[in-house]
């Protein structure tokens, strides 16, 4: 009788264990989140340079239907409608604004970035440049 096995009751995890795998996640948790972080900024940062190209393709068409009627400046910012620096330098249709055009293409991202694009010449030669970035970190 006294030679009788007893029976072991291991049922779950000990402490020692649960405190390890604990650790474990932390430690991965703690080396995994800047990445992700940077991930996503660098994706809400390239839709708005997405954005600056799509409203240079609209601002050339706009050009090109004499729409503008001199130099200015876009900003293409996040979370905002694109804005014209100059209230005279579009002349688009009848109660249509150059940000109705152009969408809310970022209106909802919360980047850190904003671009500008230049409109220069004059009236009927206006050249319409390439999106600058002009504040945050690189979009790459």
């Amino acid at each position: 009788m006294f030679n009788m096995k007893l029976k072991k009751n291991n049922k779950g995890f000990s402490l020692v264990e649960l405190i390890i795998v604990i650790a474990i996640m932390a430690a991965l948790v703690a080396i995994l989140a800047p990445q992700y972080i940077k991930y996503v900024e660098k994706s809400r940062n390239a839709t708005v340079e997405t954005a600056a190209n799509e409203v240079k393709t609209v601002a050339e068409a706009e050009v090109a239907l004499d729409h503008f009627k001199s130099a200015c400046t876009i900003t293409v910012v996040a979370g905002a409608e694109p804005a014209i620096s100059s209230d005279t330098a579009y002349a688009g249709d009848t109660g249509v604004t150059f940000a109705n055009v152009c969408g809310g293409a970022t209106k909802d991202v919360a980047a850190t970035v904003h671009y500008t694009i230049a409109i220069t010449g004059t009236a009927g030669a206006l050249v319409v440049g390439n999106p600058v970035q002009v504040a945050g970190k690189t979009a790459g």
